[in-house]
């Protein structure tokens, strides 16, 4: 009988335990509703499959294909993928010269060029952190911010644009997709 007992208790906090990923995300100090969306939390082979969601145009091109290319590269940082990364960084460059015209940041330039030049992850991060602060900025001042979700974590102490309604982080990629907010 204590034998029973024992191994009820213990399955019983296992089961109501947090969720490691919960923890991860919301050890910053963050709150379930400050900090750390759990919404949508799937099994990482469910969230792998999702494709990345196509915003419909919202800028004149180049413009919109800067900001396509962009949602490309924070798709593959959430999947980890570094040759996603620099292709969109690449397509970004390539793309720059005619956008410039349109009232981008000059820092766009440099921070696409980084993000094209990555060698690792953490680089290719960097970079992206400071080509989504250029970018969200443009788009707040452009009325893109309807169609782009400004998404922010608080661990990462970094925002991204991404068009879909599901938290996917490309600051901590598959090892916690759901970590972040949205503030618009």
């Amino acid at each position: 009988m204590k034998t029973n007992l024992l191994v009820a208790t213990l399955t019983v906090s296992v089961l109501v335990a947090p969720l490691p990923l919960f923890a991860q995300c919301c050890s910053a100090g963050a709150s379930t509703m400050q900090g750390c969306s759990m919404s949508g939390m799937t099994s990482t082979a469910a969230t792998a499959a999702q494709p990345a969601h196509a915003a419909a145009p919202v800028f004149e091109q180049p413009v919109q294909a800067i900001f396509d290319s962009y949602i490309k590269a924070q798709a593959a940082l959430v999947q980890d993928s570094l040759a996603g990364v620099t292709e969109a960084g690449s397509a970004m460059t390539k793309g720059l010269p005619g956008a410039a015209s349109q009232s981008l940041p000059p820092a766009v330039t440099s921070q696409a060029e980084s993000l094209a030049k990555a060698k690792d992850l953490d680089s290719a991060r960097a970079a992206f952190k400071l080509l989504s602060n250029s970018l969200i900025e443009f788009a707040k001042g452009h009325n893109g911010t309807g169609t782009y979700h400004i998404a922010y974590c608080s661990m990462a102490r970094a925002s991204w644009l991404q068009t879909g309604t599901t938290i996917m982080n490309p600051y901590f990629g598959k090892s916690m997709p759901h970590c972040g907010e949205f503030k618009s």
